[in-house]
């Protein structure tokens, strides 16, 4: 029986376990989307709120940095705090330019993935990230941070699902880059070259992957996992104070939810993603979350 987050209806020690919350990792993507400006105007207002009571918020995104950013200063994440892009690609400090971990995926299946989807020309992009990240103001004024993205298929394309500009794609240029994500869209596939893509990742032990929830086949490294900002904050937290709960929707969060002391699923999330969580809550997306935070603050209030 699915457990739903507590509420105005439950009683006051269902609360007590998130009084221990010190640590929120949070998925963005059917997570932190969808859904009102004055919505969003709260959760950054408790966000802020649950910092002064010592509660970090970061996120695990399958996000690039650029892509992230804005939801990142929106949450308020303090320089230095650990995050994770590109669904475990990088494990990165937000605003201090120091990767603490970076996962690629080889050339040899980059090219064996462009061949098989430009069979029917769907679309491929294939996302690529620079170690060196000392200058993190170069990253938005220069470009001196080498976060690229590129970009095959049929249908032309200016930019990718988050606004990024893409690069057409040449194999030259990106034969000695870190390829940490790559992205095909899933409708532009032919039954017959998707069944080929999904046989060889599946056959491939250097590759995982994932086919739901945003229209695109979504391929990494098969030792990219969320969890390792979960693991990164334990090591931190050398003394183990708090628990770490994260909260997500995908089938990719269910890593997170192993790793976490409490793990929260919101309403809208797959139905893995619900059996693999300890609480569900009621409400979709951007809400569930603002519930969330709603426990949290109650339980501190009365617990100290």
């Amino acid at each position: 029986m699915i457990s739903y987050l507590p509420d105005n209806n439950s009683l006051l020690n269902e609360y007590c376990l998130f009084s221990e919350v010190n640590y929120i990792v949070s998925d963005i993507d059917g997570t932190l989307t969808k859904g009102s400006s004055p919505i969003f105007e709260q959760i950054r207002k408790k966000t802020i709120h649950l910092r002064k009571k010592r509660v970090i918020t970061t996120v695990a995104t399958g996000r690039p940095y650029r892509g992230a950013y804005n939801v990142i200063q929106q949450l308020g994440i303090a320089d230095g705090t650990p995050l994770v892009l590109y669904n475990g690609g990088v494990l990165l400090e937000h605003n201090t330019g120091h990767i603490i971990r970076e996962c690629s995926i080889a050339f040899e299946e980059v090219q064996t993935l462009l061949c098989l989807a430009g069979k029917c020309g769907a679309g491929i992009y294939v996302y690529t990230c620079d170690e060196d990240m000392s200058d993190i103001q170069s990253f938005f004024t220069s470009g001196k941070f080498c976060e690229e993205v590129w970009y095959a298929g049929n249908i032309e394309r200016r930019t990718d699902i988050n606004g990024n500009y893409v690069k057409p794609m040449l194999l030259r240029e990106i034969k000695d880059k870190k390829v940490v994500s790559i992205l095909i869209e899933r409708r532009e596939l032919t039954e017959l070259i998707g069944s080929q893509i999904i046989k060889y990742l599946e056959s491939n032990p250097k590759v995982s992957y994932t086919d739901s929830g945003s229209g695109f086949i979504e391929i990494r490294a098969v030792q990219n996992r969320k969890s390792i900002l979960i693991e990164e904050l334990k090591k931190r937290d050398s003394e183990k104070k708090g628990k770490i709960l994260a909260i997500g929707d995908n089938d990719n969060d269910i890593d997170l939810f192993k790793m976490a002391d409490i793990s929260v699923a919101v309403a809208n999330s797959s139905s893995t993603a619900r059996k693999s969580a300890d609480y569900l809550c009621r409400r979709d997306c951007a809400e569930g979350y603002l519930d969330m935070l709603m426990v949290i603050e109650t339980a501190k209030r009365y617990w100290k």
